[in-house]
C-alpha cells in the first residue's frame, strides 16, 4: 500500500511540474507563429489544453490542443472557409465559428448555446462573438441579436450597451467576463490589471480579448495586437 501511495505522490507531483511547461510550450509556440507570420486575427489560450492562433482568411496554428479541434481548422483551411473564431476552455471543450454562420464544436456544449447558434445560422446573421466556459455560461452576439445563458448576464452585457455603445464581442472564462464595445470596455470578476491597463493605454479600436489565468491577447479591428502570455 506505501508503495503506490509513494508513486501517487509522485505522479502528482509530475503533474504539477509537467501543466506549467506544457503550457509555456504551446505558448511559445504560438507567439513564434504570430511573429513569423507578423499578422494575427484571433487566438484561443489555456492553460491545460494548449493555444491556437489564426491569421489571414484561413490560417491557423496550435499545439497541444484537442486533436479534434485541429482536425476541423485543417478541413476548414483545406476547403477555402473563412476561419472567424475559435474559442477553448480549460476542460478542452471548443467552438470555430467559420463562413459568417457556420459553427463547429465539441461535445458537452450547452444545448440552448448550440440551439442559439443554430438559430442565427438559419437566419443568415452573421455570429460576431460567441463566447462561453466550462461553468455553462455563454454568449451569442450578431449585428441584430444578443444572448445569453442567464437573466443577469444578458442585462450585464446589455447595460454597457448605453454607457459604451455597440457590443462587438465578449469573453468569458470561469471566473471574469470582459466585454468589447465600440466605445470601451465592461469587466467583471478576475480580470488581470495589467489587461486593464493594456486596453486603456493601447489607442487601439479593439475587437477581440482573450484571458487565460494572468495571461491575456487582444486585437484591432486593423490587426494590431498586444499580448502578455
Amino acid at each position: 500500500m506505501d508503495k503506490i501511495i509513494n508513486k501517487l505522490l509522485v505522479f502528482l507531483l509530475l503533474m504539477a511540474v509537467a501543466t506549467p511547461i506544457f503550457s509555456q510550450d504551446s505558448r511559445s509556440y504560438v507567439k513564434q507563429c504570430i511573429k513569423q507570420h507578423g499578422q494575427c486575427k484571433a487566438v484561443a489560450i489555456t492553460q491545460n489544453f494548449g493555444d491556437v492562433v489564426l491569421y489571414g482568411k484561413n490560417g491557423w496554428a496550435c499545439k497541444n490542443c484537442p486533436v479534434e479541434l485541429r482536425d476541423a481548422l485543417k478541413q476548414l483551411s483545406e476547403r477555402g472557409s473563412t476561419i472567424n473564431d475559435v474559442q477553448l476552455t480549460e476542460k478542452g471543450h471548443w467552438l470555430v465559428i467559420f463562413d459568417g454562420n457556420g459553427y463547429k464544436h465539441s461535445a458537452g456544449l450547452p444545448t440552448a448555446f448550440i440551439s442559439k447558434l443554430r438559430e442565427f445560422n438559419l437566419n443568415h446573421e452573421t455570429i460576431i462573438s460567441a463566447p462561453f466556459n466550462d461553468e455553462g455560461e455563454w454568449a451569442a452576439i450578431t449585428q441584430q441579436h444578443l444572448s445569453a445563458s442567464s437573466p443577469n448576464l444578458l442585462s450585464w452585457l446589455q447595460d454597457g450597451i448605453s454607457s459604451y455603445g455597440r457590443i462587438i464581442s465578449a469573453t468569458i472564462v470561469d471566473n471574469a467576463v470582459v466585454a468589447v464595445y465600440s466605445g470601451g470596455f465592461k469587466f467583471l470578476g478576475s480580470v488581470p490589471q495589467t489587461l486593464k491597463n493594456a486596453l486603456k493605454q493601447s489607442g487601439m479600436s479593439v475587437v477581440n480579448v482573450r484571458i487565460s489565468g494572468e495571461h491575456w491577447f487582444f486585437v484591432s479591428k486593423d490587426g494590431k495586437f498586444q499580448y502578455f502570455m
